[in-house]
């Protein structure tokens, strides 16, 4: 029943009719005071909703399962079965979701058309804020529970057992079953329905407090996902490499420039691999016999073969025995799920960010009365465009198409021939214009950012354990974009995350990526703009959109005018890092003696590391 109703209303979005009856019949309404799930979903939600109380937190057995949690020994199957309720709860809250995005289509469709359908279509808006309220704890609780299924489990050990080798590399700092990340989904679907279009204002003023607990709790869930794909994506990427260059053992030169992973030598290379496939292995927790079938059914040969010669005591076999933990079908089916959950948490953080309110526009009329010297200091930000261009809605840091406008900061103004000093953030042309071609200014206030400024890390365990989500969580989203772009003919394949997916992912996280290094190079004093963590980040950015002279590793899986956009916004730093490349590669030129001991050895050079590890679009590394 619950599923016939999320069906329609999901069509209402191209079927008015439907979207109104449903409305008269007040079954959503009815929806929001079930005993059922009033009374079940005490059972699986924690007294505390917190992500920060979730240590304490005692968990009996698996959200949205019957079956308590077990002691299982090393190798044992779990026992636990779905929770017929926890599916219906799912379906709930995706059907508010759906019923969000129909209104919000139909009612710009018939904006201008038939104001009486809009009116009728509003009180629905507030049934599903009446529904967030009700639910809030419950909505919260799912990610919080991400924390204390780690702490419920002690160790993962309901995957099949440990090595001796494992045990020794840090996990992860939140783990998952398949229901509990299908809730993520479901619910950060509902969260960024919440916060799209003219949805998000009606929010903001009749739930502010919960529309700020749901910022935060997307930037956490984004960074969680960010760091579980990316590093299915690193894995994934080392293992290939360390395949390819089985090949190329007699010719050490080229398998760098073909592989610059293996830049700091295979053994580093091979540990690196291991680190995060472990890594990625320990977020997922197999709570049913299918989970435990469907993780050890191998998705490539190479899996196969690992998991047939596990039991070899052998560097090879412990290599591809690793392989099977991010090539199972039971992970290509979390991973996807994983894919929407931190689709949902970018739109969110997209659509919610202070920086893309940060600019109030102007018309004419407001700009000629308005006393610029007053309320422009020098350093702002401001858009301009002739006296005769028609002002049009500004977002600085929002990607979009060529405008009339132009971005400048300011240096000084002058009262008495009403003009402004600028210089334009994209030709670094000084230029003195009047008061009147002024159409846009920032409100500094809102001027901040959400992630912090620091670079991918090298040990995928240091960005899991990271306090505060930073530019590097991007990154490694993208780094799992770009891990397809290479196996594009693979994207249609059933055990890969569809491919718009994949691009809906990646120019999400591209755009948001991009808002935030230019507000932290903004916002930054000059001298620290040249520091080391700058430099990281910059090379980051060049291994993933490339230069003016490269092409981008991102190009396969994003539009391409939305990645001109964002090479042209991150011209500055691209070049500096470009520079920098060029520097390196002269320096590794003037080198005439090479090393293939210490290279099949693993040690490290002395001197400068081979720039060759950010040339080809297939790197990984984290430019450390």
């Amino acid at each position: 029943i619950m599923t016939l109703f999320q069906t329609l209303a999901d069509s209402g979005s191209s079927t008015v009719s439907t979207l109104l009856l449903l409305a008269e019949s007040g079954c959503f309404r009815s929806l929001i005071g079930n005993q059922l799930l009033r009374a079940t979903s005490v059972a699986w939600t924690p007294k505390s909703g917190t992500v920060e109380d979730s240590a304490s937190v005692i968990v009996k057995r698996h959200r949205g399962y019957n079956a308590p949690i077990q002691t299982h020994s090393s190798g044992s199957r779990p026992t636990s079965e779905k929770d017929l309720v926890h599916e219906i709860w799912l379906v709930v809250v995706n059907t508010y979701a759906s019923l969000l995005r129909s209104i919000r289509q139909q009612s710009s469709t018939h904006e201008k058309v038939d104001e009486q359908i809009v009116s009728q279509l509003a009180p629905m808006s507030k049934i599903v804020f009446d529904f967030v309220c009700t639910y809030e704890k419950e909505l919260f609780s799912c990610f919080a529970a991400l924390f204390n299924e780690v702490h419920a489990q002690g160790n993962l050990s309901n995957k099949g057992g440990k090595t001796s080798f494992s045990s020794s590399i840090q996990s992860s700092s939140f783990a998952f079953t398949s229901n509990l990340l299908q809730e993520c989904e479901a619910v950060s679907f509902l969260f960024a329905e919440l916060c799209t279009g003219n949805t998000r204002a009606q929010f903001l003023r009749s739930c502010g407090s919960i529309y700020k607990k749901i910022l935060k709790a997307s930037i956490e869930l984004a960074k969680m996902t960010s760091s579980f794909v990316g590093s299915i994506g690193n894995a994934r990427e080392l293992f290939v490499a360390l395949a390819d260059a089985k090949t190329m053992l007699d010719q050490p030169s080229a398998m760098l420039d073909a592989h610059p992973l293996l830049a700091e030598g295979i053994p580093n290379a091979r540990h690196e691999a291991i680190r995060n496939a472990h890594f990625a292995h320990s977020c997922c927790i197999l709570a049913t016999k299918e989970d435990f079938r469907d993780a050890h059914t191998a998705t490539t040969k190479d899996a196969q073969t690992g998991e047939s010669e596990s039991t070899q005591n052998n560097t090879s076999s412990l290599e591809q025995s690793f392989q099977i933990h991010v090539n199972n079908k039971f992970i290509a089916e979390v991973e996807q799920v994983a894919g929407y959950c931190l689709f949902n948490s970018l739109s969110v953080v997209a659509n919610a960010h202070p920086a893309s309110e940060s600019f109030v526009s102007l018309t004419p009329e407001e700009a000629s009365q308005l006393d610029v010297a007053v309320v422009i200091n020098p350093g702002a930000v401001v858009a301009l465009c002739p006296q005769n261009t028609t002002a049009q809605s500004l977002k600085r840091y929002r990607i979009q198409k060529p405008q009339s406008a132009s971005y400048a900061r300011t240096i000084r103004c002058d009262r008495s021939t009403r003009s402004i000093t600028v210089k334009y953030v994209k030709s670094g042309e000084i230029e003195q214009v009047p008061w009147s071609w002024l159409v846009g200014m920032e409100d500094t206030s809102k001027k901040h950012s959400l992630f912090s400024y620091l670079p991918a890390a090298k040990s995928i365990a240091d960005a899991d354990v990271r306090g505060q989500p930073s530019l590097g969580h991007l990154i490694l989203a993208l780094k799992w974009c770009r891990h397809f772009s290479s196996t594009s003919s693979s994207l249609n394949d059933a055990s890969t995350p569809p491919m718009y997916l994949v691009n809906s992912v990646a120019e999400r996280a591209s755009i948001l990526l991009c808002t935030e290094v230019l507000l932290h190079d903004e916002l930054r004093d000059s001298h620290s703009r040249r520091d080391e963590t700058t430099r990281k980040i910059n090379m980051q950015l060049l291994d993933l959109f490339g230069s003016d002279f490269d092409s981008s590793s991102l190009s396969a899986v994003m539009n391409e005018d939305v990645l001109e956009s964002i090479k042209l916004q991150l011209k500055d730093q691209l070049h500096e890092a470009s520079l920098e490349r060029e520097e390196e590669r002269k320096m590794w030129e003037e080198q005439t003696n090479w090393d293939n001991a210490s290279f099949f050895g693993g040690k490290k050079r002395e001197g400068r590391r081979s720039p060759f590890r950010s040339l080809s679009r297939k790197t990984s590394s984290f430019f450390s």
